[in-house]
């Protein structure tokens, strides 16, 4: 997991042009076969990331199914896609909030996380077709917590964090609330509370160690 706290600008490309008819060809193999148990996967545009400067992120929409797939297929037969996500780090005095996974999710099962969290939709495209990150957080705020956005007091961006296990990087930002609110457990999850900073769950995402420092911003 490495942690950088500059912001980057983000720029949307055509395509990967590296995914060969082969490898589509396997990838859907995989897709067909993962379909049989798990009818709720859906094949919708993911951001992957084409492309990573110091300051800036290349990205490309692809459908979910070759994002999904190169975790099926053999090292080295298929490119290494990273998606682009966000994670909120929704905090309350010295309490941050988690979620606990649930059982239906693909990666990390029954592990805490940050909430809101989640990959980039189209949704999240502003009138002139720029990627706005913060867009696609307020919404998996409301959606993961039952909250209105109005509740937030303020939101800055705090890291950009490489899971290399879960193949994505995630734009976090520390998001404050006015007061400590109950949050509704979304179907993504079936606990959702608020820890202390010194006491976080054991049985969390890899990210989760890095709390202490992503969370010394003061605003």
């Amino acid at each position: 997991m490495h942690n950088i706290k500059i912001e980057p600008a983000i720029t949307l490309v055509e395509g990967l042009g590296q995914i060969s008819k082969e490898q589509q060809n396997a990838a859907d193999e995989v897709w067909q076969h993962a379909l049989q148990t798990k009818s709720q996967l859906r094949d919708n545009p993911i951001l992957c990331i084409t492309k990573r400067e110091e300051t800036a992120l290349h990205v490309s929409w692809l459908p979910y199914r070759l994002y999904y797939a190169q975790f099926f297929l053999e090292k080295g037969c298929f490119p290494t896609l990273f998606a682009l996500c966000v994670t909120g780090i929704v905090r309350k005095s010295k309490k941050v909030l988690l979620g606990k996974r649930s059982n239906r999710v693909t990666q990390y099962p029954g592990c805490w996380e940050c909430i809101p969290a989640g990959g980039i939709e189209s949704a999240a495209l502003d009138e002139e077709g720029s990627i706005s990150p913060q867009t696609q957080l307020l919404k998996e705020f409301e959606e993961e917590t039952g909250l209105n956005r109005d509740a937030i007091k303020q939101m800055r961006f705090a890291s950009l964090l490489r899971d290399s296990e879960a193949r994505c990087i995630d734009l976090c930002y520390n998001i404050f609330l006015e007061t400590e609110l109950s949050p509704i457990p979304s179907e993504e999850h079936t606990e959702v509370e608020w820890f202390d900073l010194t006491a976080l769950p054991s049985a969390a995402l890899p990210s989760i160690p890095s709390l202490k420092e992503l969370t010394t911003t003061i605003f």
